[in-house]
């Protein structure tokens, strides 16, 4: 819903993509709260919002082994754009918090806990590992 909302606020500029692998079951896994949106966000204020022509986001998802992979990519300008074109001084806590909320995922677990961050040559790709875990 969060990205449907921004996308009304840019005018239909953006369009996303969520893909969910066909072993994972959305009803049973247990994801920790404000993992993707913050990332969602970023790419949308910070790769989409001032990138000329169409933005798009793939969210995708895939288990290996014990662990989850969530992947956030987007078409935008890229860090480096975007840092570079920063009007505001204002510090951002988003990604430094879900960097402490994936670490503190992560502690006591068999499978590691971790984000990456991937330039590419058109936008950003962020991917969060996390440990598999079940409601039930």
């Amino acid at each position: 819903m969060y990205i449907q909302l921004e996308a009304m606020r840019l005018k239909g500029k953006i369009a996303y993509e969520i893909d969910i692998a066909v072993d994972i079951d959305p009803e049973n896994t247990l994801v920790p709260p404000l993992i993707l949106q913050p990332l969602i966000e970023n790419s949308i204020w910070h790769g989409l919002a001032p990138k000329e022509g169409p933005g798009r986001i793939w969210i995708s998802i895939r288990r290996e082994r014990e662990s989850l992979y969530y992947v956030v990519e987007d078409n935008g300008v890229g860090r480096i754009t975007a840092t570079n074109t920063a009007v505001s001084s204002k510090r951002s806590m988003g990604i430094a918090l879900t960097q402490a909320r994936v670490a503190i995922t992560g502690r006591g677990q068999p499978s590691d806990a971790e984000i990456f961050f991937t330039d590419l040559p058109n936008g950003l790709a962020v991917t969060v590992k996390l440990p598999l875990a079940f409601a039930f």
